[in-house]
């Protein structure tokens, strides 16, 4: 539906104003998101500093720590995690659109099945990194790169 169509059917009362109601609900949810997701790489661009923050090495291996934190704190064991990638790596790599598509959806699953609204508790965390120093997380960042596990921050 065109912004033009929307002003018609808001001025029509022949159009069901419940069902446009939840499509513009729709279409400001996903504007939200969008809106967070370019602004937590930006976040991370200013703390880190581009080198680090705008690589795709690193981004993939801070969601893949956090996916595994998140196997941990459900109570997967490490032996469990070790066959998963033992399995995943034995298979042709995937389209890495699909595969972000499959991530977001296998996380909504599960959020939803242990009752937890996945959009409060990212909206939640944003707010709770963006609101620590940038010290704080390049401290973090840097303890992991002495470890090999990430690159180290370059912000100034």
């Amino acid at each position: 539906m065109s912004k033009g169509a929307i002003y018609y059917a808001l001025a029509d009362a022949k159009h069901d104003i419940l069902k446009l109601h939840e499509w513009l609900e729709a279409i400001n949810k996903l504007q939200n998101r969008m809106s967070r997701q370019t602004s937590i790489l930006q976040w991370a661009i200013n703390t880190f500093g581009e080198e680090t923050a705008n690589v795709t090495g690193e981004r993939i291996r801070r969601f893949l720590e956090e996916a595994i934190e998140l196997a941990q704190a459900v109570g997967m064991e490490d032996e469990e995690v070790i066959n998963m990638v033992e399995y995943v790596f034995a298979r042709p790599a995937g389209n890495v659109a699909q595969e972000i598509g499959q991530a977001g959806v296998s996380l909504l699953a599960l959020a939803q099945h242990l009752n937890i609204n996945a959009e409060h508790e990212e909206r939640k965390e944003f707010d709770r990194i963006t609101s620590l120093p940038a010290e704080h997380w390049q401290a973090r960042q840097n303890a992991k790169a002495d470890k090999g596990m990430a690159l180290p921050s370059t912000a100034e």
